[in-house]
């Protein structure tokens, strides 16, 4: 899909060039390329995309020769932070549930406990 698109621009490309100049050229109205737009992808991905795409960038920016090791190395910190703060929020919400869990068996418990006292006195 990434390839064709490629193709296309390339064509669109060509074609521009050979235009009036009053018409863009496909570079300009391109999106970026590299790590900004990658980054601005990352807070969408889910969390198993953001582990492989860790693990590629690790992969990339250890090799000695790559063509996309300095945009891998850029991209690093970046999904570090972003699985950091999905890490603080899922405890944050694990602890919103457990407090919610304790309130609703405290409350089973004094339901429990009035309707004892309640047979009790009926009886």
């Amino acid at each position: 899909m990434w390839l064709k698109q490629i193709h296309k621009e390339s064509a669109m490309a060509d074609e521009t060039q050979t235009e009036t100049t009053e018409e863009t050229t496909a570079a300009e109205t391109a999106e970026p390329k590299g790590p900004s737009s990658m980054a601005d992808q990352i807070p969408e991905m889910s969390d198993s995309q953001l582990a492989a795409l860790l693990a590629n960038a690790e992969k990339i920016s250890a090799a000695p020769k790559h063509a996309k090791k300095d945009m891998a190395a850029e991209l690093i910190p970046l999904i570090g932070e972003e699985l950091d703060k999905r890490a603080v929020i899922k405890q944050a919400e694990q602890a919103e549930r457990r407090q919610q869990q304790a309130a609703k068996r405290a409350e089973t418990r004094r339901i429990a406990k009035a309707q004892k006292e309640a047979e009790q006195a009926e009886s």
